[in-house]
């Protein structure tokens, strides 16, 4: 029985940490369980920040002070009132810079691994592919794979101890699992390069 969440009059169940999802989420995403999210952009400042960011060209970070979206990635409305759709400033600025999208499915990827702050330095903008992006959030150590995410049950030491019994064939997956208080299907899984393939893989 996890209880409720350990945040003062939050009435939501405990998820991981001691705190509820959208609490866990805002520690995750942002480095404190009482991050408060901006949800208004005030009507047209933004537009001039934005303006003066497309000619700045020094390499240290410039983080957006206005709105935000719930992953703490800068956005902003191009409607006069600030009431329109949002639009994230990074690929506003990427395409400025770097000229279109390649494709519809590229990214706005940050050199400097701060997007999640709200980061929008040109320079640290470049398009990227989903995988690149991806490839990056591990470089810099955002990852929520392995024992990163909130939910997983093995370390990376047991993961690898688990992939090696498994593919020396000498004990069934149903004994494994039992050595480690895990599924079955999850041995399989990990014999199979289907969960924590990116840590076995190199190991066949």
């Amino acid at each position: 029985m996890r209880g409720n969440c350990s945040i003062p009059e939050c009435p939501k169940p405990a998820w991981a940490r001691g705190w509820c999802r959208m609490h866990y989420s805002r520690w995750h995403l942002h480095g404190s369980p009482h991050f408060v999210l901006v949800k208004q952009t005030p009507a047209g400042v933004p537009e001039k920040f934005l303006a003066s960011l497309l000619s700045y060209t020094g390499d240290k970070c410039k983080f957006w002070p206005y709105a935000k979206n719930n992953r703490g990635y800068a956005q902003i409305s191009r409607d006069a009132m600030g009431r329109g759709k949002r639009y994230l400033v990074s690929r506003i600025i990427c395409e400025s810079v770097n000229g279109p999208a390649p494709t519809p499915t590229h990214q706005a990827a940050h050199s400097c691994g701060n997007g999640h702050l709200a980061c929008v330095t040109p320079k640290h903008l470049r398009w990227a592919t989903p995988v690149e992006n991806a490839a990056d959030m591990v470089r810099h150590g955002r990852s929520t794979r392995g024992v990163k995410c909130a939910s997983a049950k093995l370390t990376e030491d047991q993961v690898a101890e688990v992939f090696r019994r498994a593919s020396d064939g000498r004990e069934t997956q149903a004994e494994i699992a039992k050595d480690f208080e895990i599924a079955q299907t999850l041995v399989s899984m990990i014999k199979l390069g289907k969960r924590w393939g990116w840590l076995t893989r190199h190991r066949e």
